[in-house]
């Protein structure tokens, strides 16, 4: 039978056949140009202790499919598209203005393409999570939002601040105003402690369960059950006035003062001392050492400034006084097994202190403490 005959005696079923290949290819046609629903292939990963869990997923694979999606969409051959993955971009996308443009395309597709969870931590089991396709319409990636369930988040145990720290109590040392917390190896690295220097018995200290111990617990599942702070009274601090004999040193100072405003034929001074300022120091002097006033001391020694504000008035005949206020004192005196070292003065000649001339005694105060920040007025 000719192949004519054989048409026209089954010329409907041929129809049939070549309107069905018609239509299956348009429908594969239709179903390849939709957009792909990444939504799909996205599996939420739920790690941690209920009430702290995390949620993720494999953002690597993820990614590649993504690439891959949008690469091939843009008219990349599979092969190309995994080398570019790879980052082995074949040398045509960098020659070729067409295969340039192309690539440049898909990064831009790219780069506009989000995906996040309206909320990544702290959560519980039964909690529910969002997952967020951000893409626009034009994209070869369909955008859209899938709810997820919160499930298999192990269980926590809790701890007190007591069982951390047990009867620990802590120990102050040094100068009231000057004061500080000794560090207790024991609990190194699992207390925190907002001020511990310069304090004054009386004050309150905080000490509470640093953040890094309690992260440390919580990455172990155990979290922490009430307070994670406790007060200590600051006591035991010996006062400035039981340092040293101050009335001796500031004699000694007074006369330094003395020595550089003597009265003469012309000019007549009145020398009033108005307040005294002291400043303790860590290890100021420990690479800097002048002489053998500072060779014996040890590297625990704490360094004592003092200044005394003098007030200074001088007059001359008839003219109206001059009043102006100087500082006088010592840098660096050695505070060591409680006691100040400055019983030989001589010796620390070189660390007397003279400040400039100042308008006011505030003004001379500000100057004291340009260089010693922890200055305090001392009270005898």
């Amino acid at each position: 039978m000719k192949v004519k005959e054989l048409f026209q005696k089954h010329r409907k079923l041929f129809i049939a056949a070549i309107i069905g290949v018609v239509v299956v290819f348009g429908i594969f046609k239709f179903i390849a140009s939709q957009p792909a629903n990444v939504l799909s292939y996205i599996s939420p990963k739920f790690e941690g202790y209920n009430g702290y869990g995390t949620v993720s997923y494999d953002s690597d694979q993820v990614s590649k499919k993504i690439k891959t999606i949008v690469l091939t969409k843009n008219g990349i051959s599979q092969n190309d598209a995994e080398a570019i993955i790879n980052d082995h971009v074949p040398s045509k996308f960098l020659t070729d203005i067409k295969e340039m443009n192309k690539l440049a395309d898909a990064k831009k597709q790219l780069d506009s393409i989000k995906i996040s969870f309206d909320k990544e931590s702290s959560l519980s089991n039964g909690d529910t999570v969002k997952l967020n396709v951000d893409a626009t319409k034009d994209l070869p990636i369909k955008g859209g939002t899938k709810t997820f369930k919160v499930s298999g988040l192990k269980q926590t145990k809790s701890y007190t601040l007591k069982d951390v720290i047990g009867n620990y109590k802590p120990t102050f040392s040094g100068i009231d105003g000057f004061g500080e917390l000794k560090s207790n190896q024991n609990t190194k690295g699992r207390l925190s402690v907002a001020h511990d220097e310069n304090l004054k018995n009386g004050d309150q200290v905080e000490v509470k369960l640093s953040s890094t111990y309690q992260n440390e617990q919580l990455n172990k599942g155990r979290v922490l059950s009430g307070p994670n702070h406790v007060n200590f009274k600051v006591t035991g601090l010996k006062p400035v006035s039981a340092v040293t004999d101050w009335e001796k040193l500031k004699s000694s100072v007074l006369s330094d003062a003395q020595a550089e405003h003597k009265s003469g034929d012309i000019f007549k001074y009145d020398l009033k001392p108005v307040a005294t300022y002291v400043s303790v120091e860590d290890n100021y002097l420990s690479t800097v050492a002048i002489g053998g006033a500072y060779e014996k001391v040890p590297k625990s020694a704490k360094y004592i400034s003092f200044v005394t504000v003098v007030k200074i008035t001088q007059t001359a005949g008839s003219d109206a006084p001059k009043i102006m206020y100087q500082n006088y004192g010592y840098n660096s005196l050695p505070y060591y097994g409680g006691k100040l070292h400055a019983e030989d003065l001589d010796q620390f000649k070189y660390s007397k202190y003279f400040g400039s001339w100042q308008k006011t005694e505030k003004d001379a105060v500000s100057d004291f403490r340009y260089s010693h920040a922890n200055a305090q007025e001392l009270k005898l």
